[in-house]
């Protein structure tokens, strides 16, 4: 914990809360698992100390399972993933089968084409269900003309991620 503390700039409230949101950091080994994600982490530009704070789970994630391949992913579209950790941590979390490459399959789809940049400033868009969110949103810009916006859904929504982060009810509609 000592290390976790120095690293992440707590103090010992700090490492409470810490401990009190995610107590399997006890159980992480450092040498194989807290320093080598910690310095991974830091070596694509995450900011350690505001990232783990909010999503401390992130030091659980195994580096070849999870966080490599994933941040392979993101960086080959194009996402600044240090900035999107920064903003959203837990997207680094997200399942590549179940989460991301679902809902990047149907970003392309409606035509976003910008989507290193959107997924940069908006990364909780990738955690959305497409089902659930993302298509029930599309389906109403749709039928009010958007698709007949200059360049069309995916032009606009490429402009303008945050609307896919609205809710459909309260803000949209």
């Amino acid at each position: 914990l000592t290390y976790i503390q120095a690293e992440l700039q707590l103090s010992t409230a700090g490492v409470g809360s810490l401990l009190a949101a995610y107590p399997q950091i006890l159980g992480l080994s450092l040498e194989s698992n807290v320093r080598p994600t910690i310095e991974y982490m830091r070596s694509i530009g995450v900011p350690i100390h505001k990232s783990v704070k909010r999503h401390p789970q992130l030091l659980g994630l195994s580096l070849d399972s999870n966080l490599r391949p994933t941040v392979q992913f993101l960086s080959d579209l194009g996402v600044d993933v240090g900035r999107a950790a920064g903003i959203s941590p837990a997207v680094l979390s997200l399942s590549l089968d179940s989460n991301l490459r679902p809902t990047v399959a149907y970003l392309q789809s409606i035509g976003m084409a910008n989507l290193g940049r959107a997924l940069s400033t908006h990364p909780t868009i990738l955690s959305l269900s497409v089902a659930a969110n993302l298509r029930p949103k599309v389906d109403y810009f749709l039928r009010i003309g958007l698709g007949r916006a200059p360049g069309g859904l995916g032009a606009q929504l490429d402009a303008y991620p945050a609307l896919l982060t609205l809710s459909l009810d309260s803000n949209i509609q």
